[in-house]
């Protein structure tokens, strides 16, 4: 185990240990982190192609009438999404890679790591309509995520063990890597054959991609929640949640 604060200093910051980085039965150091982008003055941040890549994925699954690249391409080149903020380096954590088997029912913790985010951890960003279609896919934005996430939901995670999948507090979206296949792209147009021969064939529709992090509650209602339900503290790679707030004009 890793004691106090990662041993490596990482382009001259350190991360707090949480305690998952690794299991009681493995030893040696933790090799091959991948780094989270960072701006010429060390603060990380998501790059604004990160998330138009994310809306992009939620608009051709949510919007039956978008039929291929080209068109999705005219309405987003009409959207224009900024780098976000900087984001303090405190929120960064060291997360392992955990593909977790529906048919095993078990997860198994793999020898990838990367920096991540806290759970929680805020992110903003200031995205620009430029004609009136941009405009009205970022006012029923947060319907379109509801209605891919439940159709990801149908096709995916319900051959999961609902105490792995964390509770929507916000709009649903996935974003950043290591998420799993079926957050990038269109799922009605894959076809599940191509992934069934082979060497390394895929079983049913894939693994579920998790990690481990702290616990974290919220209060909705007056009442405390968690957002994970399970005591392995395993959360979703990549889930996250969106609001939409226009800003007013100077």
């Amino acid at each position: 185990m890793i004691k106090g604060l990662l041993q490596e200093v990482l382009g001259g910051y350190q991360i707090d240990e949480t305690m998952f980085e690794s299991e009681k039965d493995q030893r040696g150091k933790i090799n091959e982190i991948s780094e989270f982008i960072k701006d010429p003055y060390g603060s990380p941040y998501v790059p604004g192609s990160s998330l138009k890549g994310s809306l992009r994925t939620l608009v051709l699954n949510g919007k039956p009438n978008v039929k291929n690249d080209n068109e999705l391409s005219s309405i987003f080149s009409n959207i224009y999404v900024s780098d976000s903020s900087p984001i303090s380096l405190e929120k960064l954590i060291l997360c392992r890679k955990w593909d977790y088997s529906g048919i095993k029912m078990e997860a198994k913790g793999l020898p990838v790591y990367r920096e991540s985010l806290r759970p929680f951890t805020v992110i903003k960003f200031e995205i620009q309509a430029c004609n009136n279609e941009a405009v009205e896919i970022l006012d029923n934005l947060s319907k379109i995520a509801e209605s891919v996430y439940q159709h990801y939901h149908e096709f995916f995670l319900q051959e999961f063990s609902n105490k792995y999948i964390q509770n929507n507090v916000f709009a649903p979206m996935y974003l950043g890597a290591g998420s799993g296949l079926w957050t990038k792209t269109k799922i009605d147009d894959v076809k599940l054959n191509r992934f069934k021969t082979g060497k390394y064939s895929m079983k049913r529709k894939g693994v579920l991609k998790l990690t481990k992090a702290p616990l974290v509650k919220y209060k909705e209602k007056g009442e405390i929640h968690s957002l994970i339900q399970n005591n392995e503290n395993f959360y979703e790679m990549g889930k996250s949640g969106f609001i939409c707030r226009a800003l007013e004009d100077n």
